[in-house]
Order: C-alpha cells, then sequence, then structure tokens
C-alpha cells in the first residue's frame, strides 16, 4: 500500500475514535424479515478498542436444506458497535465510509459477492457459501501470502500523531482453504 492512501485511512480512523465491539450472531434486518445478517469479519485498530464490522445479507431459503440466496441490493453492511455505550450500535460517517473503513462492491449475485475494504484496496474478497455440518455458511475469501483464506480478521496498527495517526502496519489473518492453518500477511507502511 502507498503512503498516501495509508495516510488517508487513518485520517478517517483519527475522525473515528469510537470504542467498538464484534457481533458473531447473525442479526434480522428490521427492513425485511426474510433477511439474515451474518458476521464475516472485523478490523480492529491499536488507537483503541473501536472495531468495525462487516456482514452479509441473505435471504431465507425456501426449502428445508436449500441453499440460501445472497441479497443483491447492498448485499454488504459495515458499522461501529460501541463500548462505551453499553454495546451501541453505530454506522460510519460519510468520511469513514468514502476513507477508512467503507466498501467497493465489483459484483454481487445470489451465489457470490465480491467486494474489497478500503484498507485493503489490493485485496479483492470474494464471499460464498461454504456447506458445514449440513448447513450453509457465508464466508470470505481473499489472497493471504499467496494462499485463498478464509479471513478471521484484520488489524491496523498505528501511532497517533498529529495532526493525524500514523499506519504502521496492516496484518490481515485467515484459516488457509487447503491446509486449514491459520495464515498471517503483515504489510509494512513504508
Amino acid at each position: 500500500m502507498t503512503r498516501k492512501l495509508l495516510f488517508f485511512i487513518f485520517i478517517f480512523i483519527l475522525i473515528s475514535s469510537i470504542t467498538v465491539i464484534s457481533i458473531s450472531k447473525p442479526t434480522k434486518s428490521n427492513e425485511d424479515k426474510n433477511i439474515t445478517w451474518v458476521h464475516l469479519f472485523h478490523i480492529s485498530r491499536s488507537i483503541n478498542k473501536n472495531i468495525v464490522i462487516y456482514e452479509v445479507g441473505i435471504s431465507s431459503p425456501t426449502e428445508p436444506g436449500e441453499k440460501p440466496k445472497f441479497i443483491i441490493n447492498n448485499p454488504i453492511k459495515v458499522y461501529w458497535r460501541l463500548y462505551a455505550k453499553q454495546g451501541e450500535i453505530q454506522e460510519l460517517t460519510a468520511i469513514e465510509e468514502k476513507l477508512g473503513y467503507g466498501i467497493n462492491i465489483s459484483t454481487s449475485n445470489s451465489d457470490q459477492v465480491v467486494f474489497y475494504v478500503k484498507p485493503l484496496p489490493k485485496k479483492l474478497i470474494r464471499v460464498e457459501f461454504v456447506k458445514e455440518n449440513g448447513s450453509y455458511i457465508p464466508k470470505p475469501i481473499t489472497n493471504i501470502n499467496n494462499e485463498d483464506c478464509y479471513i478471521t480478521e484484520i488489524f491496523i496498527q498505528a501511532k497517533k500523531s498529529f495532526p493525524l495517526p500514523k499506519v504502521i502496519f496492516i496484518d490481515i489473518k485467515g484459516v488457509s482453504i487447503k491446509t486449514n492453518q491459520i495464515v498471517t500477511e503483515h504489510i509494512v507502511n513504508k
């Protein structure tokens, strides 16, 4: 990643100093009772305990055992969960979405969603259904150290500075699809 890109990412991070926690249980959408939002991964940061949550929307299958489908319009939801405010959920601000933690979707259909997150614009993330113990689970997949992996976490190490924090490095962690081993990629800001 270039210094300029990392600089813009952390401008956003400075602006968004909110304490957040991860959600691991699917949540039902208030807009549509047939949509379930499922946790994919989160971004944590060294500056504070803020965590940015990424979820995917799936529609309920019509028949038992049938594979669910991804919603096509706005399939990825990104938000904060606040520790300091009794677990309150907060939407990203427009600046946070644009410069820090937002997403760009390249493909969205009922079987697959392909996007990238702003902190890692060169890491395309592909969400597909994987059958585990008879159930279809949406899994985020990306290349980590030249291996296709299921993403588990993204961590940003930063140093407070004025006027903006400085990104030291970004770690992306996942589980190898081939070996089932944990894989980490360490991206240093040069």
